[in-house]
């Protein structure tokens, strides 16, 4: 999902405000590394056997990324936020990326 974050966050955000908007989001997906571990140790400590245990934190996880993947297929429209704020459809030659 963080390439389809990226791509999408990106496409909408203006070129002035791009390196801010993709450090925050790469700030949130980082959360994860610090988070998961301890979420999964406590789904593989709540269970019977360690391998009950990573198997349903496994099956927590890929329950998620479902979740997750089908909600931003049904409601991320990056061309048309992109259009609401007013970022051209391809950057003009010339026009800086970041600042």
């Amino acid at each position: 999902m963080i390439t389809v974050a990226q791509t999408s966050v990106a496409r909408i955000t203006p070129p002035s405000q791009r390196g801010v908007a993709l450090g925050a989001l790469v700030a949130v997906f980082a959360l994860g590394g610090i988070v998961s571990p301890l979420i999964l140790g406590g789904i593989v400590d709540s269970a019977s056997t360690a391998t009950a245990g990573y198997r349903n934190g496994w099956l927590v996880t890929a329950a998620l990324l479902l979740i997750t993947g089908l909600l931003a297929a049904l409601f991320m429209r990056p061309e048309k936020d992109a259009k609401r704020l007013g970022v051209p459809e391809s950057q003009a030659t010339g026009v800086p990326v970041s600042h």
